[in-house]
This record gives structure tokens, C-alpha cells and sequence, in this order.
């Protein structure tokens, strides 16, 4: 039996047999093979972005024709004669009489219907009338000035408005016999200890404050009851939400434990916030004997706003832009940035690098100094000046930061070169008299593309990240350009809103991550100290 072997492919015999079974062994390497397929999945899906998240419909029937809203312009004038020639508004279609009562319409809407430059109705996005209930202990502390006959001299820290008491029982309906006894024994002018009890007032349950006395010459004609919350620890704040007319909450049960009056009251404030236009209003009550401060806000859409479970499930931006759909298409833009200035930069630096490698001597030196030159250049300054002259863009970026990020591969094809241009089928190459283009592109960069395969992963990692700092900077992609940067930039002035922190940073987080492992991979993959076999 006569054993043939397989011919290698064109693939293979353009990397060589050490290239191509190095990148088997990548193959093999399971944490970085998965994040391979994942990453590039992801790409792939992106660049269908607009049938996965598109505010025009994938298909729309419409009185007996099917329309192609995603790939094809129809104006409001094609659906409703209206006579303007402007986009047509889909989801108001659809919302129209014009469309519901007429049979045999449909529509086929993306996955998520949104895109990124369209822009939210806050009124659409309003949901049941809500009220939300913040309750925090009362920082009362009044200061009541008694005479002798239990009359009141003086009140302090009354609510403005309140009435103020004429006598003791006006604000201690019950006085305690120990209260009544220590407040006799300071007008009798007799020595008397600090005296401190918890009392019923009309302003819920506190404790009442005696300072020590000690016997005068003259008795006073007045003395000073202070009255603050009791210092026991027990007081604890406290929210509910009202809505569809109940009240929602961890601590309901309190609302229905109240006195009669109490929740009158608390119901008038309520429903009076509903009907008016104000959006904040206070009441002082009781709850569990605990005399509070309850604020009311009723609740309303603002931009940026938290994830609306079934609608937007990762909020909207500051501008009213679904997040999620900014997060697609950021991906795509950042991707695409990565690759193409990772092509161009490689391309230059392995030219360059190539050309200093294979000729060396004063072509080298030149080189190298004039390399040394510009890559001492403040790369950042540039993009802003050039930003500022001729606007942001993201062919402008890419050109820029395509000019500065060729250097670092240069270096490593110069090394390359070097050490190849002396090899035996090298210089049986320039005997055969095969031009330098061909020895170069054909003979010796097939040998020497290890560093090229290592740092790219890399370099795409560092793309990504570094064109999400510029956009957080401000001296990125221009402006309404979906960006992770600019997302976070927003949580920088909207400290409260989380999602646009935690998203955006989730996203960039898995896919430089993903970068990393296929980056990690290709450099194991590579290492011959790995592979190595002692003889």
C-alpha cells in the first residue's frame, strides 16, 4: 500500500509549514479559539445592525403593497398622500386610523425597534401615575416657655403656619404625674435633677427635656420644656411607591396602621399632587408613633432614564437614545476602526520596517532617525488641533492615528528582515534574479509574520480603548456618533445614572477581554519553548 500525502493548500504554502501548524495549535488552545468564534460572531452580527435594531420596519403591507422600509426610502407622501416628501414616520403609521382599520395591513418590526440617532418622546414613555413616598424622622426640636400656671409663654421651632398652643395641654394632651411633679418642683424653687420622659404630643410620641435646677435666691417666673424625637435608636427611614391607587412596598402595612385622620390627610396630598402641576410636596405626620417628615414627588420620565422593563431594557441616554442600541452600533463603529487602522498601520510599519531590515546601512540610519523624530510628536495635541481645524470624523481619526501607530510593528519587521536577508534561499533568490519586491513580500515575509499575528490581537485591544478615550475626552468620532465614550462621558454628569456606567463598561470590558484571549492564545501558540523536545 503506497501512502500519499495530501497537497497543502494556498494558504498554507503562503504562511509555511511552521506558520500553519503553529496556527493549528491555536486551534487547540480552547479559551482562545471560543473567544475567536465569539468575537468575530459578534462583528458579524453587527454589521447587520440595521435589520437587528432599526426604527423603519423589515417589512411593511400596506393597502395590498409590500414595502422594504430598511433597505429602501419611501416618503409620507407613498402611504398617505400628504404631499410631503420627507421619510415617513413608521410607528405613527402604524398608530394611524389609516392603518388599523384597514384589513390586511402588517408590519415586521426589527428586533429592537430603535435606532441610534432617533430620539425618544418623553410623553410617550410616561408610565401610570406614580407617586413615590420618601419618609425620614422629623428633626423636630421645639422649645416651649411654661409659666407657673401651666400656660405657654412662648413656643420655638414651629411649622410655619401652625398654630401656636395657649397652654400645656395643648401640646401634652396627658401629661404624665412625673412631668407635672418635676415642672412644680423647679417654680417651688427647690433643687431638682435632669428629668428626661417620653410623652404623647400633638405632634406624635417624643421625649421631653427638664434641665437640672438648682435652688435660686428668687424663683423663676418661666422654665423651658424642650421636646425632641427620643434618642432610642428605633427610627429608621422608610419608601413606598403609590400606584393604580394602592400603596407598594416593604413597609405597606405602616400606611394601613395609621389613624383615620392621618391617612386622610396623607391621601389629600397624595391626590392633590396628582391633579396639580407641582411636583414635590411635604407633610409632617405620626407613623408608629414616630412623628416624620414624608415627602411626596410624583415620578415622571427625564432623560437619562433608568431601564423600562419590555421597552428600553437598558435606559436611555441623556438625549433620549436607547442605550442598547447605541451599546450595537458602538461595537460596530469600534471594530471597524480597530481593523481598518490595524490594516493600515501593520501595512505601513511591515513596508517601512521591510524596507530598513533588507537594504540597512544609510537607508537604515535615515530611517531610524527620522522614526525617532516623529514618533516623538505629541500624538494627542494633533488630533485636537486637527480636530478643531477640520472637524471630527472618522476618516480623519483613522488617517491621524494611523500615521502614529505604525511604529511599534516596525521596529520588530526591521529585526525580521535583518535576521532573513542572509539566509541561503534569500541569496539563492537574488541569484535567480528575482526582483526585490517578490523577495520581500514572497520569500521573506512568510517567515517572518510571528510578530505580526502576536501583536495584532493586541493592537486591536489597544484601538478599541483608545478610541473609547478620545470620544469620553471629547476629541473623538464627532457628535450623536454612537460611542461608548461618549456614554460614559454622560455618567460623569449624571452621577445617578448607573446603566450608563454599567453597560457600556460591561461591553468594553467583554471585548477587550475577548481581545486579550485570542491575543494570549496567538502568543502561546507561537512560543517554540512550549513545543519544545529535548533530543
Amino acid at each position: 500500500m503506497t501512502m500519499t500525502r495530501t497537497q497543502p493548500g494556498r494558504l498554507e504554502r503562503f504562511f509555511g509549514p511552521l506558520i500553519w501548524s503553529r496556527l493549528r495549535r491555536f486551534r487547540k488552545i480552547r479559551r482562545a479559539w471560543w473567544s475567536l468564534i465569539i468575537l468575530s460572531t459578534m462583528f458579524l452580527l453587527s454589521l447587520f445592525a440595521e435589520l437587528i435594531a432599526n426604527r423603519r420596519p423589515l417589512i411593511l403591507h400596506f393597502r395590498g403593497h409590500t414595502y422594504f422600509p430598511v433597505i429602501r426610502f419611501y416618503s409620507s407622501h407613498t402611504f398617505l398622500q400628504d404631499g410631503l416628501h420627507t421619510e415617513a414616520d413608521y410607528k405613527a403609521l402604524v398608530r394611524s386610523e389609516a392603518f388599523r382599520k384597514t384589513p390586511g395591513n402588517w408590519v415586521l418590526w426589527p428586533i429592537i425597534p430603535y435606532s441610534p440617532d432617533e430620539i425618544e418622546d418623553a410623553k410617550s414613555l410616561q408610565l401610570p401615575p406614580e407617586i413615590r413616598l420618601n419618609a425620614v424622622p422629623a428633626p423636630l426640636k421645639i422649645r416651649v416657655d411654661l409659666r407657673k400656671d401651666l400656660s405657654v409663654r412662648r413656643v420655638y421651632g414651629l411649622e410655619k403656619g401652625e398654630a401656636p398652643p395657649a397652654k400645656l395641654e395643648d401640646i401634652i394632651p396627658a401629661p404624665p404625674a412625673d412631668l407635672l411633679a418635676a415642672i412644680a418642683q423647679r417654680f417651688e424653687n427647690r433643687d431638682a435633677p435632669e428629668f428626661r420622659i417620653q410623652v404623647q404630643t400633638r405632634w406624635g410620641r417624643l421625649e421631653a427635656e427638664l434641665p437640672a435646677y438648682q435652688q435660686q435666691d428668687y424663683p423663676r417666673k418661666k422654665f423651658r420644656i424642650s421636646l425632641s424625637p427620643a434618642k432610642n435608636g428605633g427610627q429608621r427611614e422608610f419608601a413606598l411607591v403609590y400606584r393604580d391607587g394602592q400603596w407598594l412596598g416593604k413597609d405597606k402595612d405602616l400606611i394601613r396602621q395609621l389613624p383615620a385622620a392621618t391617612r386622610q390627610q396623607l391621601d389629600q396630598a397624595v391626590q392633590r399632587l396628582l391633579r396639580e402641576k407641582e411636583e414635590t410636596r411635604r407633610i409632617r405626620i405620626e407613623i408608629a408613633g414616630t412623628v416624620y417628615d414624608v415627602w411626596l414627588r410624583r415620578y415622571e420620565i427625564n432623560f437619562p432614564a433608568p431601564p423600562i422593563p419590555g421597552k428600553h431594557w437598558l435606559g436611555l441616554d441623556s438625549s433620549g437614545r436607547d442605550v442598547l442600541v447605541l451599546i450595537i452600533y458602538a461595537f460596530r463603529t469600534n471594530m471597524l476602526f480597530a481593523l481598518l487602522l490595524v490594516a493600515v498601520s501593520q501595512t505601513i510599519g511591515v513596508i517601512l520596517g521591510a524596507i530598513q531590515g533588507y537594504f540597512g546601512g544609510f537607508l537604515d540610519l535615515t530611517m531610524q532617525r527620522f522614526i525617532e523624530i516623529w514618533s516623538s510628536l505629541p500624538f494627542l495635541y494633533i488630533i485636537i488641533l486637527v480636530g478643531n481645524i477640520v472637524g471630527r470624523s472618522f476618516l480623519i481619526l483613522l488617517v491621524i492615528y494611523s500615521l502614529f501607530n505604525w511604529i511599534g510593528i516596525s521596529y520588530y519587521m526591521r529585526a525580521e528582515f535583518l535576521r532573513l536577508r542572509r539566509q541561503p534561499f534569500i541569496e539563492a533568490a537574488r541569484v535567480m534574479g528575482l526582483p526585490t519586491p517578490a523577495i520581500l513580500f514572497r520569500h521573506i515575509l512568510p517567515n517572518a509574520l510571528v510578530p505580526i499575528l502576536t501583536f495584532t490581537p493586541f493592537a486591536l485591544v489597544g484601538a478599541i480603548g483608545t478610541l473609547t478615550a478620545l470620544d469620553y475626552l471629547g476629541f473623538g468620532l464627532p457628535p450623536l456618533t454612537p460611542s461608548w465614550g461618549t456614554l460614559l462621558a454622560q455618567a460623569q454628569d449624571y452621577t445617578y445614572a448607573w446603566w450608563l456606567i454599567l453597560f457600556p463598561s460591561l461591553a468594553l470590558f467583554i471585548t477587550m477581554l475577548l481581545g486579550v484571549f485570542i491575543g494570549e492564545g496567538i502568543r502561546s501558540a507561537f512560543d517554540p519553548k512550549q513545543y519544545a523536545r529535548m533530543q
